[in-house]
């Protein structure tokens, strides 16, 4: 990423770009915070408010699933900072721009702010098109919970469903489960559009531990575009810790000119590629494999015996994968590869679902899933099921 630097030296000397490139980066903002002098300053905060005005509160960013730590900045109950709040164990005390300046659809005019009902009164509904018009919350909350009760006592509780969302938090999540659990007596639930499950076959690592890895494979993953502070973290590795970074993508990548080895597959044969690696490694740990397959993912001969190599004589290696990218299939062909690394010898082996949703590994945590209870309980599970939560639970 671009840089400022110090040009010119005694009384010449001034901020800014080495060879006068444009200062292009997804984390500009963090020079308001390292600047020595306070000469840099946030444009979209200055002039609004004293310092000694704002009442700080410490919270964690909402934009995606790094959670970075941050401090918000409010004056009379509106935002008007954000500013780095450092955790080494997250974000080394970073944040992007997006973090620091996308909170200003808080007080969007057009933000929904009160209950609306799409019907003329009395429960009767509209023909289209529907004027919708405001009501109380507790009308709309009345409404919908009768619509659900005559639905579930008219055609059963199988005939409701809910979709979550990986944006909400632990407790909204596990409150949504069981109400439609308990209170409707429904496992229609999701928060997603791709197939996981909770839990690794190994070591759910933190992104400080990629900096002691000396290998970091990464799978259908591009965390420039979708997790900048996972990307700051991983070229961190790269060039001061000497972590060698491995790419398995269909598609070229920022990180690619980080990377040792970048293998690229074909679209839509992501499944392949990971069977195939799972495959190779197996048979040099001395397992019996199938090769087929293999040549179907346009990854070459070679470029798969060297990934197989490079994974095969690492002693420390993070799995770095998106699963909202990935199959239900390739999904779980991470898993069982994270199994077979997991039996060489001597080596060390974790893994970082990178879902670039704000929530996506609590969301399976709160059981927000149809075949799976929070804690990542199966709903397979009967008696752990009944011992929990009662002999009525549905499963």
């Amino acid at each position: 990423d671009s840089a400022l630097v110090m040009l010119n030296r005694g009384f010449h000397n001034e901020v800014g770009t080495f060879n006068n490139e444009p200062y292009n980066t997804r984390f500009s903002g963090n020079v308001i915070d390292i600047c020595p002098v306070g000469a840099l300053t946030n444009t979209d905060f200055r002039f609004k408010a004293r310092t000694w005005d704002l009442t700080n509160t410490e919270t964690l960013c909402a934009h995606c699933g790094c959670n970075c730590n941050i401090t918000m900045g409010t004056r009379l109950n509106e935002f008007m900072r954000i500013e780095a709040r450092p955790n080494d164990a997250v974000d080394d005390g970073w944040i992007c721009d997006k973090a620091r300046w996308g909170h200003n659809f808080v007080h969007s005019k057009n933000k929904i702010s009160t209950a609306r009902e799409n019907s003329l009164g009395g429960g009767k509904p509209t023909s289209f098109p529907v004027f919708p018009h405001n009501c109380t919350i507790e009308d709309a909350v009345g409404k919908v919970a009768e619509a659900f009760k005559k639905i579930v006592e008219e055609y059963g509780p199988e005939s409701v469903g809910f979709i979550g969302s990986p944006y909400g938090t632990n407790e909204e999540n596990y409150l949504y489960q069981k109400l439609f659990r308990h209170g409707l007596g429904s496992n229609n639930i999701d928060h997603k559009s791709y197939q996981d499950t909770p839990g690794l076959p190994v070591s759910h690592y933190g992104v400080e531990q990629i900096e002691t890895s000396n290998v970091v494979l990464l799978i259908a993953s591009d965390p420039t575009e979708e997790l900048p502070i996972l990307d700051l973290r991983i070229k961190k590795a790269v060039t001061a810790c000497g972590t060698r970074l491995v790419s398995l993508n269909d598609q070229k990548i920022a990180l690619d000119r980080y990377a040792s080895q970048s293998v690229q597959y074909k679209v839509g044969c992501e499944a392949l590629a990971i069977e195939a690696l799972t495959n190779g490694l197996a048979r040099e740990l001395g397992e019996s494999a199938s090769a087929q397959g293999a040549g179907q993912t346009g990854i070459s001969a070679d470029d798969m015996k060297s990934l197989v190599e490079t994974v095969r004589s690492s002693m420390k290696i993070c799995v770095v994968y998106n699963p909202s990218a990935l199959s239900g299939e390739a999904v779980l062909g991470v898993k069982r590869l994270l199994k077979m690394i997991a039996k060489v010898p001597t080596m060390e082996c974790g893994a970082i679902p990178a879902a670039p949703m704000t929530n996506a590994v609590g969301a399976m945590d709160m059981g927000l899933l149809p075949d799976f209870y929070p804690g990542g309980v199966s709903m397979s599970d009967h008696e752990e099921i009944k011992k929990q939560w009662g002999e009525n639970a549905p499963t």
